[in-house]
């Protein structure tokens, strides 16, 4: 699954909706899969308009469910099925693959961040170039009224330190008849928000030695409660200015009545592996 870099058509309120496609590599199956989805749209009858196109020798078919949907599209490239929404993204993305552009694998960066998760017998693999896709992304999340202004989900990527990752890369391979799973987050320090509460000291056996032996099922984790919650105050404070102020004066009242401070008393006497 991918996104175009450009905008696939007006939105409501002055957005924009992205050229998203669809990539299935059917293989020796294509002939018969083709068939059955004829078969499916043929149901459909005159409820649905299917018109077909060419671009570049490749044939398509194109239809919109609904005035308020957009262009939908399907065909195939080879092996390869495309669905796509949009207008123009059928033949962006025929124009795309018939270029003699450099491919992903050619990408130093990719190479570099993919070295790390890749093996034998994968499954799934997942690559963000996080600054490209929110550039992307960014002119769906605009502000309304102020275009120009940081959207909602860019100040909570802000206030969470998630705006500095450069690059997420995933793999899930086979492994000894199970499922090996790596995740890598390239974010820059120093760190805050999510990818600082990630990078405590690794656990350790005697921290795991702490579960019963009948134990069924068990989540642990290393968590610096004084840090995690300065964090939360900060991003409580970056996303809700008057919301933190009432925490705090919440917490006053709480420490003055109890006797005790919240933070050197409670937080920083709790050890740092949570079960």
């Amino acid at each position: 699954l991918c996104v175009l870099s450009s905008p696939g058509g007006a939105a409501p309120r002055g957005q924009t909706l992205p050229e998203m496609v669809l990539l299935v590599d059917l293989g020796r199956e294509q002939a018969a899969f083709a068939e059955h989805l004829e078969a499916l749209v043929r149901l459909a009858g005159p409820a649905l308009t299917v018109s077909q196109a060419t671009t570049a020798g490749v044939t398509y078919r194109t239809f919109r469910p609904s005035p308020q949907w957009p262009v939908l599209a399907y065909g195939y490239m080879g092996d390869l099925l495309f669905v796509t929404v949009g207008a123009e993204t059928p033949a962006r993305l025929i124009t795309v693959s018939a270029a003699a552009a450099p491919n992903l694998a050619a990408d130093a960066a990719f190479a570099d961040a993919y070295a790390e998760i890749a093996g034998e017998n994968e499954q799934w693999v997942l690559y963000a170039d996080v600054p490209a896709l929110l550039a992307t992304l960014g002119p769906m999340t605009a502000h309304a009224l102020d275009p120009g202004a940081p959207s909602p989900a860019e100040n909570l990527l802000v206030a969470l330190g998630l705006d500095r990752v450069r690059r997420v890369t995933a793999s899930v391979r086979v492994v000894d008849r199970g499922l090996y799973t790596r995740l890598r987050i390239l974010t820059p320090a120093p760190h805050r928000g999510v990818p600082m509460l990630l990078s405590g000291p690794p656990l350790t056996t005697e921290d795991l030695s702490a579960a019963p032996g009948d134990t069924e099922a068990m989540v642990i984790v290393r968590l610096n409660t004084s840090l995690a919650w300065a964090e939360l105050c900060r991003v409580l404070t970056a996303q809700n200015p008057h919301r933190a102020s009432r925490l705090d004066r919440a917490v006053d009242g709480i420490e003055q009545r109890l006797g005790v401070s919240l933070e050197d008393d409670v937080l920083a006497a709790l050890g740092d592996p949570w079960m």
